[in-house]
């Protein structure tokens, strides 16, 4: 499946290169990635198309929303290739009109709810909770705000990570 993951990346940053359209060899991705994965699909890209440099620029969720948010006051967004880590993101870029239409080769191998004609999703990430012994384990989510677990639950901040926005959404789904 990494494998798999890492091939069908190669070919999203492969296109992205050549649609330049003025010879530019530089590929610029911005990602909320973790950096062994942007490490490792990146060189192997770079192994096959060595005469395209990569740059990225990861960091946090908030992080790149907020050079996304400057870049686009300043004229435009400088990236060819967003890489993030939660959908909420992606489908506002899609809505802003930050995206792109494209379909990949292979495309058809990602489940329907998870792709569209701007974006398709990767990988899935993994929501857990975890509770110690002096506390109860939680029968429903709607148990996290019950009045004997105040101060007791922890949540990440959604306006750093993705990832946390994401989580929230659930919840507020759910």
């Amino acid at each position: 499946m990494k494998h798999r993951m890492v091939l069908a990346l190669a070919a999203v940053l492969l296109a992205a290169g050549a649609c330049g359209g003025d010879g530019e060899t530089t590929l610029r991705i911005y990602t909320s990635v973790t950096q062994n994965t942007v490490d490792a699909v990146v060189a192997a890209f770079e192994a096959q198309h060595p005469d395209i440099t990569v740059e990225v620029f990861r960091a946090p969720t908030g992080e790149l929303t907020a050079r996304l948010a400057a870049e686009q006051r300043e004229g435009g967004v400088r990236a060819d290739v967003l890489w993030l880590t939660d959908p909420l993101s992606m489908q506002q870029y899609a809505r802003d009109g930050l995206l792109r239409a494209w379909t990949p080769q292979g495309a058809d191998a990602v489940p329907a709810p998870a792709r569209t004609e701007t974006f398709w999703g990767t990988r899935l990430l993994t929501m857990v909770a975890v509770h110690g012994e002096t506390v109860a384990a939680p029968a429903a989510w709607s148990d996290l705000t019950s009045p004997s677990l105040a101060g007791a639950v922890a949540l990440p901040d959604p306006g750093f990570a993705g990832s946390a926005l994401a989580v929230l959404a659930f919840f507020a789904g759910d």
